[in-house]
């Protein structure tokens, strides 16, 4: 498809609103909040991120928040370090599982 071919491969691809841009000086040791409107590529712009610096990515919704504590306190494939991406939080039932997740985890949290 058309936007799978043609999005961009690392940060200096991607176009947008300086703030995006700040977003490659976050140091990963505080949650990242990306947020705005459908479509504006908040996704794209976290997995680009975590990608950047070389970490595993662990999509987390709200089907498996349950094991993600868990998954992030493992080591990555080859044992790099995993971000966990927190997509459409606007779905998750409790929040307050959220705010335990951020608060447990090791691993970076966007």
């Amino acid at each position: 498809m058309w936007h799978i071919k043609y999005r961009p491969k690392d940060l200096d691809g991607f176009i947008g609103k300086k703030s995006a841009k700040d977003a490659g000086e976050w140091d990963g040791k505080t949650p990242l909040l990306i947020h705005g409107a459908c479509g504006t590529g908040k996704t794209l712009l976290a997995g680009l991120l975590a990608s950047s610096r070389g970490w595993d990515i662990v999509w987390v919704g709200s089907d498996n928040m349950d094991r993600a504590l868990e998954m992030s306190c493992t080591m990555g494939l080859f044992g790099g370090e995993k971000a966990l991406i927190l997509d459409d939080i606007d779905t998750f039932r409790d929040i307050r599982s959220v705010a335990g997740l951020i608060k447990e985890s090791k691993s970076p949290v966007i």
